[in-house]
């Protein structure tokens, strides 16, 4: 084989090589919830942004990238305009150890007993101490 030939191969073997080893380290990325659906469904994947004021339970579904074993994830559920609470009142919060294998989740929001007060709501997902992810809902 030409010399020349055989260093071209050689440079190119190495640029693929150290090229896949970046996308690799790339993809690994930073850790973060990558998905939320909500739903009044028990396993429901339809994600839906308005809910009755005696939808029984308010799901939420999340899926994780990238999150070490034992990091914890808070789901805060928050009623941001409301006719009968305080703006950003922080109704309930639940905290949950995730992370390695455990790269998906669920939490959930029970109806209230005189049912769910018409506004504006979100759900803020946090990993660790940063909010990584939430949803904006609204009960009709």
């Amino acid at each position: 084989m030409n010399p020349v030939r055989l260093l071209l191969v050689v440079v190119m073997a190495s640029l693929v090589i150290s090229g896949s080893a970046t996308s690799q380290t790339a993809a690994a990325g930073k850790p973060r919830v990558t998905q939320v659906v909500l739903t009044d469904v028990v396993d429901g994947t339809q994600n839906k942004t308005l809910f009755g004021t005696t939808t029984p339970s308010i799901y939420a579904y999340f899926w994780l990238d990238q999150v070490p074993s034992n990091t914890t994830l808070t789901c805060v559920w928050v009623a941001e305009k409301t006719a009968v609470a305080a703006p950003n009142y922080q109704i309930d919060r639940v905290e949950l150890k995730v992370g390695g294998l455990i790269n998906r989740g669920q939490c959930s929001l029970s109806k209230p007993t005189n049912n769910w007060p018409a506004g504006d709501y979100r759900l803020d997902i946090y990993l660790g101490t940063e909010v990584s992810a939430g949803a904006r809902f609204r009960i009709r």
